[in-house]
């Protein structure tokens, strides 16, 4: 049937719609977004009387409607059970009742006035295993009322090949259980039935409310310093009872100005604290639109904006996109409940004015021509995208970044690309590059006796060599293949089985290595996620990893400083390669660079990074000719879990990005932000290999 537009409603059926006819309502037990319960009173009203008395609800016709089960011939009440249909002339009102979320923390009796036709649950939701499995109860009085239209394995008694016919079983669940049921899974829902049995539905409604209440309760109460409140809580508020409200808390965190706190920064911090959320919409764009009283136009500004479903942008314009939901069950305790709100308190509450905006920080310019000097410290290029980075001296700058930068990636069997993020152990592949042989060769850190793969830098045979021609054969007779690189679809040309294998045993999963195809020429196309080169201060990483390693209780401020100077000697290379910059940078001093230790570089005049408008980078060619190179802030490094990721042993801990989330979030994006990227000007159009310039290290930039 043709769904009906948006913001049209149907209050009383159209003289179609007179007559014997099934028409179906579903009602939730619980709402998944809110809690709030709705009273089951409504589903005998509605058998009885239909839904008049509700407004704003589509009403199809027998026409539109058809039967129950499916597409066909549109079934009537009067095809059975006749006498059980009201005399309204509108037909026979049945309901279906969805109590996934109602049954996983309360009871439901069905052998009172309460007798809707179907109900659908979840086992998955009451007891947290299987998963994937839930059930359909079916009241025997309205099994005439499906008819299904089609046949999967198990459920015919025959079928023919030659002719469009098939006979269905009798029985019930014969006729709807397509296929193979998974009875390993079945077995296990006895045991979960058992322990709720042992605890009982009225214990684990009352503990897990009371949980909710509490929750709800403490954010209700906390408040920014200047009474503005840190919470917008969704449903029932505090103290409301257990048979109006179940067990979650919906809500949006708020500043101290009253802007909304993203969900997905909300839930990426948590996840760092080791606590698990819902956030989003909940599958429930009803709720959404009515908590958050948006329009018809909101919806379609947040798909202009490029908001959909599953993705992280949680705020449109500061209009929120959804929620964060605390969920209970009946292994949840006061401590689980107590922890968050303590979480809430330590991340989201301000107890003062901000000192400093990230927005705010000091600018690097100077006070006469606008332009002061900064120098280049260290150089990396990350040949294949999340995995080792490579420390050059001297490379090649074309017009889309440095030369070989992220110039490959790797890719699963869907060619969804590989990251840091999921597999730590690509940190653990180490490049190294000889532009003069044209060669790539990579070492398997984590198992140094593995075979090192060579793979050739030139896309075509170069020179008569048998190596040569070896190195690049893997290339030449590849295909290019689609790649989605985080979210963005691309082009690459695969490897062969030799290349690949390598990749797989290295990684321990079936993957491929891709190379970006020869037409994608253009700046910023390369596998970098949002610019060409990300640059960071060295005060600004030293400054991470002093707040990383604060005083031990009992020593002095001296000694926890020299111990600090002694622990970044030993961690310097291990803090920026988590960073995963192109360029560090260090403000000039004029005593030089070359001759400065690195046990003297404090965190003093760290984030000066933050305000560099444009950068001039010094360039040489091949016959050692000078030229100055202008690149351009594109803007703010946004950081993920990446960061946590030890580039020594590929593992992963929570304490990089957790440190930065206390000092580095944004009120405006609400992301973390640390180092900023550059594109090259495009202007630049001169920039190619057969041309190529070179930026040296250690080397003097101009910054404005």
């Amino acid at each position: 049937s043709q769904a009906p537009k948006l913001g049209t409603s149907t209050l009383n059926p159209s003289p179609k719609t007179a007559g014997n006819h099934f028409n179906l309502f579903v009602i939730p037990g619980e709402c998944n977004f809110s809690g709030t319960k709705f009273d089951l009173k409504n589903i005998q009203q509605i058998q009885e009387s239909g839904i008049g008395r509700f407004g704003g609800v589509q009403v199809l016709g027998p026409e539109e409607s058809g039967s129950l089960g499916g597409v066909g011939k549109p079934r009537t009440s009067a095809d059975c059970c006749p006498a059980e249909c009201p005399g309204n002339g509108h037909g026979r009102w049945m309901v279906l009742l969805d109590a996934a979320k109602l049954v996983a923390t309360s009871e439901l009796d069905l052998s009172g006035a309460v007798k809707p036709d179907f109900v659908a649950l979840s086992f998955y939701k009451m007891f947290g295993s299987p998963g994937g499995l839930g059930a359909l109860l079916i009241k025997k009085s309205s099994v005439c009322a499906l008819d299904k239209q089609y046949f999967s394995g198990g459920t015919v008694l025959m079928s023919r090949a030659d002719k469009d016919e098939h006979s269905l079983r009798d029985g019930i669940s014969e006729r709807f259980e397509d296929g193979t049921i998974p009875f390993t899974a079945i077995a296990g829902v006895v045991g979960g039935l058992r322990r709720l049995g042992e605890l009982g539905m009225g214990r684990i409604r009352d503990h897990t409310w009371s949980l909710r209440d509490y929750t709800t309760l403490q954010l209700e109460d906390l408040k920014h310093y200047n009474g503005a409140s840190v919470a917008q809580i969704y449903g029932a508020n505090g103290g409301s009872r257990s048979n109006c409200v179940g067990s979650v808390c919906s809500f949006n965190l708020l500043r101290d100005n009253g802007n909304f706190v993203g969900y997905s920064e909300v839930e990426e911090i948590a996840t760092l604290e080791g606590i698990s959320l819902r956030t989003g919409a909940f599958c429930n764009p009803g709720a959404l639109q009515e908590f958050m009283g948006l329009s018809i136009g909101d919806l379609e500004a947040f798909l202009e904006h490029g908001k959909i479903c599953g993705d992280d942008q949680s705020l449109v314009k500061g209009v929120p996109t959804g929620a964060v939901r605390v969920s209970f069950g009946y292994m949840s305790s006061l401590r689980d409940a107590q922890r968050f709100v303590e979480f809430v308190r330590k991340h989201f509450v301000s107890s003062a004015p901000p000192t400093e905006k990230l927005e705010d920080q000091p600018s690097t310019k100077s006070d006469n021509d606008g332009a002061k000097a900064a120098d280049l410290v260290d150089l990396f290029v990350y040949p294949i995208k999340s995995c080792g980075a490579y420390r050059a001296t001297r490379w090649p700058v074309l017009h889309g970044g440095l030369q070989y930068d992220r110039e490959w990636t790797v890719v699963d069997t869907d060619g969804m690309a590989l990251t840091q993020k999921t597999t730590g152990s690509l940190s653990m592949i180490q490049p190294q590059m000889d532009l003069s042989a044209g060669v790539m060769t990579l070492r398997n850190l984590k198992d140094p006796e593995m075979r090192v793969l060579e793979i050739s830098l030139w896309e075509s045979a170069r020179g008569s060599s048998k190596q040569d021609f070896k190195l690049c054969e893997a290339v030449t007779n590849s295909t290019t293949r689609p790649v989605t690189v985080c979210g963005k679809k691309s082009t690459g040309t695969t490897y062969d089985s030799d290349v690949n294998d390598w990749f797989s045993e290295a990684l321990g999963k079936e993957c491929r290595l891709v190379r970006r195809a020869k037409h994608v020429q253009t700046p910023g196309q390369f596998f970098s996620n949002d610019g060409q080169l990300l640059v960071i201060s060295e005060e600004s990483i030293r400054g991470l990893h002093d707040r990383m390693h604060p005083s031990s209780p009992g020593t002095s401020e001296e000694e926890g400083a020299a111990h600090r100077r002694s622990l970044w000697l030993e961690k310097r290379d291990e803090m920026v390669l988590r960073i995963r910059p192109n360029m560090v940078v260090r403000q000039h001093r004029s005593h030089g660079v070359i001759h400065l230790a690195q046990s003297e570089i404090s965190s003093e005049g760290e984030f000066w990074e933050d305000k560099i408008e444009q950068i001039h980078l010094s360039l040489e060619t091949v016959n050692g000719e000078s030229s100055s190179l202008p690149l351009t802030v594109k803007g703010p490094c946004l950081r993920c879990v990446m960061v946590n990721v030890d580039p020594n042993t590929g593992k992963s801990d929570h304490k990089t990005l957790l440190t930065l989330s206390g000092y580095r979030r944004s009120a405006e994006k609400g992301r973390v932000q640390f180092g900023v990227l550059f594109d090259i000007s495009q202007d630049q159009v001169d920039l190619g290999v057969q041309d190529p310039r070179f930026l040296s290290v250690p080397s003097q930039m101009l910054v404005r």
